[in-house]
């Protein structure tokens, strides 16, 4: 558990603090890397909910589908292209193949808050934002299999009543849990933005 709920952690704390962006932008970094996989999440509840039939891992996790993995998958994409999407209108980037593409003025403002959110995108191009949203939902949703593992082992449906209609904290950040190292490794070591 110290490697789950410390060492996993870190990541987010690494690419928060990190020398290459400003200070706000590494914010708003593990920001979208949140977004990212609590849109895998819903998505995949939604999906699998609606219309979910082929069970993933029934004996980790009964409740999990073929369907809703897909459906996660879908909406990381769906909302990371969204905000890649705001981004253009905000003037924030060109083209969606350039490597590091250049700002245009398209005569929208958006708010200050909007344009820092947004302008943490403009440092990828937007097949690197969908690998990354893959590889965030991919992610997530094996720290969510992991946490279901996790209360297996410990003979507990739920992992806290603290937060009781989703099934405790650690029920609510085991997806950002797994996903923050392939983050940072992704951001820094792959390409270089953080």
């Amino acid at each position: 558990m110290t490697v789950y709920c410390g060492f996993l952690p870190s990541f987010l704390i690494l690419i928060r603090c990190d020398t290459f962006p400003p200070a706000p932008q590494g914010a708003w970094l593990v920001l979208l890397l949140l977004a990212i996989t609590k849109a895998s999440d819903i998505g995949a509840y939604f999906a699998g909910s609606a219309i979910g039939r082929h069970k993933l891992i029934p004996a980790i996790s009964p409740g999990k589908s073929i369907e809703g993995v897909v459906g996660g998958l879908a909406a990381s994409v769906g909302a990371t292209l969204l905000l890649w999407y705001l981004n253009i209108l905000a003037g924030g980037i060109s083209a969606p193949t350039e490597a590091r593409p250049e700002t245009v003025t398209m005569g929208m403002k958006a708010s200050s808050v909007l344009t820092e959110i947004l302008e943490v995108l403009s440092h990828l191009p937007v097949w690197q934002l969908i690998v990354f949203a893959i590889v965030m939902s991919v992610c997530g949703q094996l720290g969510d299999l992991l946490e279901s593992v996790f209360k297996r082992a410990a003979g507990a449906k739920d992992s806290a009543t603290l937060v009781p209609v989703f099934g405790g904290i650690l029920d609510m950040v085991d997806s950002p849990v797994l996903a923050a190292p392939a983050a940072w490794f992704l951001l820094t070591y792959l390409w270089g933005v953080v």
